[in-house]
């Protein structure tokens, strides 16, 4: 369905999909007692009426880190939580204007559109959410019958985090689990960082099934696909693989840098994994 021009899909029970474009999703997790919206995407509508439309529910707002295109409409909400390692990246993209031209350009990057120029005029015209509070590691979040547990995994950003829904056995991961993953943007931190990230996560397996990412696995075309679990491994594998000399060049949007793909595979197939990096990231 579409609300308010964001393509809107029921994923599970209790679990809507929001998305900006076929790149990029925001999720919803309705409880029987509140919800949660994870992410606020690039803000090109009112995510926050597409939220108050699903559920009258009472609601919490957490990112999942501070690249832009996660916290784009978090000036939408009086309130969100964030890890604060990466709290400083989220209020640059209301006060700087070169990381708000650098938000611009993955626009164009993406193919996104705001759906009135309005919500452009309301994003250089807002500052950060009035509240803001700082998730941790280990952190509960209780919506009734489904418990939501903050897993800090620094890497992609020093304050990422993944959320186990332990009730729908599913892990909202951020940027962090992708078959095509990236250390190459803002903020990204070292090789050996993201590898111990992976390996917490690798480590509480058991736990959940399916692991969600916010976009299409950088696949536009591949839109929503949750991955298995034993992607994480493939990703663990691959980033302690990586080799300098059999890397080709990586350009993002916001920065340039190599890409290394999984020993034995061909990019572009299903199954295939590869991690972006700067060589100083070694």
């Amino acid at each position: 369905m579409v609300v308010d021009e964001y393509e809107v899909k029921q994923r599970y029970e209790n679990v809507y999909s929001i998305s900006d474009c076929p790149a990029i999703y925001s999720y919803l997790v309705v409880g029987s007692e509140a919800a949660m919206l994870i992410d606020t995407g690039c803000g090109v509508g009112s995510i926050r009426k597409v939220v108050e439309s699903i559920t009258d529910k009472p609601y919490i707002v957490v990112n999942t880190h501070g690249h832009n295109d996660h916290v784009g409409g978090d000036y939408q909400f009086g309130e969100v939580f964030i890890h604060p390692a990466d709290l400083q990246l989220m209020l640059e993209l209301y006060t700087d204007p070169s990381y708000q031209q650098e938000f611009f350009n993955l626009f164009d990057d993406y193919g996104i559109q705001y759906f009135d120029p309005k919500y452009k005029e309301d994003f250089l015209k807002a500052g950060p959410p009035e509240k803001i509070n700082e998730l941790y590691d280990g952190q509960i979040f209780n919506l009734g019958d489904i418990e939501i547990e903050v897993i800090h995994v620094p890497g992609h950003t020093p304050g990422s985090v993944a959320l186990l829904d332990r009730s729908n056995r599913l892990l909202f991961n951020g940027d962090v689990v992708m078959r095509n993953s990236s250390l190459i943007h803002r903020n990204g931190m070292n090789v050996q960082t993201y590898i111990e990230s992976l390996n917490k996560l690798w480590n509480r397996r058991d736990e959940f099934d399916w692991t969600i990412a916010s976009h299409g696995h950088r696949d536009p075309k591949l839109g929503f696909r949750p991955l298995e679990t034993f992607y994480i491994k493939k990703l663990l594998d691959c980033a302690s693989a990586i080799d300098i000399n059999q890397s080709v060049e990586k350009m993002e949007v916001d920065g340039k840098g190599l890409l290394f793909v999984e020993p034995g595979k061909v990019l572009g197939e299903i199954d295939t994994v590869a991690i972006g990096y700067k060589p100083e990231q070694l």
